[in-house]
């Protein structure tokens, strides 16, 4: 749990509602005495409603805990700043803060589990209490309180009562002062700009408060999501087994593109560990389905050469035991043409983030539709890291989950090192203060404002920024994502003197793994994904070169701390020439069998094991007539609005009414370009 916690009350000019609001929360000082609560901030109005008697009692019940009480004066118009001014306190002080109304009034226990909550995910941003009616008391929900779920994500809570992490301070800054005066909005805002970097907003809905108002006429009305339950599903036990009497793989790459990320870097290592493995290709008769042209980009075509390969433009011909998709699904038209060409259906599921950030899912309408249909009914999900498969079960109900597995990437530098790839030395420092921040264009991966702010800071050093937007500042070398070859990125890694990995959402996280295996320290966002990776580097040379952050001033002090160490001692002549078969490194490389740490062969061995499972259980089996049933009933209310749309595309009114909507498209384009903001 966090250390601390910071209360902030802002005004209310009712000093009847004030009064009993004081009330309410020193009556909590017995349960604030139990919980890491270090400042309690007032905000008082611009009437100066709050009472020396009230602030004294709530300084007598809180102080005996050890709390601080304090008074933040709001000038007139200056509530936002005010609240801004005690948010920035909270930032400082490393503390989660709770925001409440006078009005609200917690019940027993609640303050606890919301902060419980909060803890439950390192993405939950904004933790709201469910609300009561006056009156209704916790005791009459007690039997549906069992069955309800802890919480709800939802896109927007109210302000009235609201938990907010520490760490979405820290990233997304505070309210917006020119929300000035208005609470509802800034808050709304600020939740909103938090979710862009992956933050969720949700209700827990086993906390709850009363609001109240002199005149009792406004109250929250009590929500719960719809309550049912999910029995054992019967299975239907129908497998496919190929002619060579092992299980059939219909290997889904089709939504590789023509492009360098890092989805297609997980995916040429993990399909280059399946073709050289013999055990995986004794054990499962492999077919891949994806797009030639886009295995030739990224050079797995000769890797692959020994499967056949099939187009995603035509249906499976046959059915297999096991359809894995190598990435999450995006498109219903995709997983309902696939769904019968195979008994098993498994993903492998890189990360939540794009349901959980807004403005992605906005790329996708349906997403978080199509996810909760995969969750329910897909034979087994595969997972980078344990933390993003209980990061999924926290947002998606998932009730058949025995087969569903954790294939990490590799954890071992060496087999990231791009000297062991061309046969080079590679303990050649790099170019002297030259800093590399990696990243792309989405808001989550945070390039644009940590490159501006490692140039306003060194502006002696060169920063080379992967995925910067727009003019860059003095020193920055902008360089565009996903179109550098391999060659190239190489050079940038071993030319750089250290590496910066900002974003603050990732499954896995490439960057750090190919800046230690390059002996590059690397600075990055500390997180449950970073931490897991960290668990398989204990007590290894490679892990003192990761520096885990949680603020943008330890950000620049580690930064500042990396670029002012002694540089590392040259231990050979530098690079030799590739391909000499001769490392004159001085220093043995060590491999996965004297180091023990997991690898690409691990990482193929748990999928191999889980799918050999998933297909051998008679109790588990792959296809659900429910599932069956549901896919076929989507599929034709699919299949009958295509055929509509066609209809109506056929019809004279479509053909008569074209230069119409050519004309309305034109126009909402040319409006869209005049409401654009302007780039600051």
């Amino acid at each position: 749990m966090n250390n601390s916690l910071a209360i902030i009350v802002p005004p209310c000019r009712d000093p009847d509602v004030l009064g009993a609001g004081f009330q309410n929360i020193t009556a909590l000082a017995s349960e604030i005495s139990a919980l890491p609560v270090a400042s309690c901030s007032v905000v008082d109005g611009v009437r100066g409603t709050l009472s020396p008697e009230s602030f004294e009692q709530l300084r007598s019940a809180l102080g005996a805990s050890g709390v601080v009480v304090d008074v933040i004066r709001s000038t007139r118009n200056a509530l936002i700043r005010s609240m801004n001014q005690c948010l920035d306190q909270a930032r400082d002080e490393n503390a989660h803060v709770l925001v409440i109304q006078p009005e609200a009034a917690f019940e027993p226990g609640s303050l606890a589990e919301m902060l419980d909550v909060l803890e439950q995910d390192e993405k939950f941003g904004f933790v709201a209490p469910s609300g009561l009616r006056a009156g209704q008391g916790v005791g009459e929900l007690g039997v549906l309180g069992s069955i309800l779920s802890r919480w709800r994500i939802v896109p927007q809570v109210p302000s009235g009562c609201l938990l907010i992490r520490n760490a979405v301070i820290e990233v997304a800054g505070l309210l917006d002062e020119r929300f000035e005066g208005m609470l509802d909005q800034a808050m709304d805002d600020f939740i909103m700009r938090a979710n862009g970097f992956g933050f969720l907003a949700l209700f827990a809905d086993r906390a709850h408060i009363t609001y109240f108002s002199v005149d009792q006429d406004t109250f929250t009305a009590v929500t719960y999501p719809t309550v049912g339950s999910v029995g054992r599903v019967e299975r239907l036990a129908w497998i496919n087994v190929s002619e060579r009497n092992r299980p059939s793989l219909l290997l889904d790459l089709s939504f590789l593109t023509y492009s360098h990320n890092g989805t297609s870097e997980l995916v040429r290592a993990v399909v280059a560990a399946m073709a050289g493995s013999e055990d995986w290709n004794d054990s499962i008769d492999t077919t891949v389905r994806a797009h030639t042209s886009a295995l030739r980009y990224h050079g797995l075509d000769a890797v692959l050469s020994r499967y056949e390969v099939q187009s995603p433009m035509e249906r499976p011909d046959r059915v297999y035991s096991i359809w894995l998709l190598m990435h999450q699904p995006f498109s219903w038209t995709e997983l309902l043409d696939i769904w019968p060409a195979a008994a098993c259906h498994v993903f492998y599921f890189l990360d939540s983030i794009a349901a959980d950030c807004r403005y992605l899912e906005q790329d996708n309408p349906g997403l978080r539709e199509l996810w909760d249909f995969t969750a329910q009914h897909a034979s087994a999900i595969g997972f980078l890291t344990r933390s993003s498969m209980e990061s999924f079960y926290r947002r998606f109900s998932r009730s058949l989950a025995n087969h569903d597995f954790v294939a990490m990437p590799s954890c071992n530098p060496d087999e990231y090192s791009y000297a062991m790839a061309s046969r080079v030395h590679r303990s050649k420092p790099g170019r002297a203060g030259t800093i590399f921040v990696v990243g792309n264009k989405l808001v989550h991966k945070r390039v644009n404002p940590i490159t501006d702010l490692l140039a306003s800071a060194f502006p002696d050093r060169t920063v080379i920024a992967l995925g910067y937007q727009g003019k860059s500042p003095s020193g920055v070398v902008p360089l565009k994502s996903g179109a550098l070859s391999d060659s190239r990125v190489a050079s940038i890694y071993r030319d750089a003197q250290m590496v910066v990995f900002p974003s603050v959402y990732e499954g896995f996280g490439f960057p750090i793994m190919r800046s230690i295996g390059n002996e590059r320290p690397v600075v990055c966002w500390a997180s449950d994904v970073t931490r897991e990776v960290l668990g398989h580097l204990k007590g290894t040379r490679w892990a003192s070169l990761i520096h885990p952050v949680r603020s943008d001033d330890d950000l620049v002090e580690t930064v500042r701390s990396i670029l002012h160490a002694e540089p590392a001692q040259d231990t050979g002549p530098g690079v030799l020439v590739a391909d000499t078969g001769v490392a004159d490194t001085g220093v043995a490389d060590t491999g996965v069998a004297d180091t023990g740490m997991w690898s690409w062969a691990d990482t193929i061995a748990s999928f191999k094991g889980a799918l050999l499972a998933l297909v051998n259980d008679q109790d588990e089996l792959v296809r659900t007539r429910d599932s069956l049933r549901e896919v076929e009933h989507i599929s034709a209310a699919n299949e009958s609005l295509r055929q509509r749309v066609h209809e109506i595309e056929g019809s004279t009114s479509w053909r008569l009414t074209a230069p119409a909507r050519i004309i309305t498209d034109h126009g909402r384009a040319l409006l869209q370009s005049f409401r654009r903001p302007a780039r600051s």
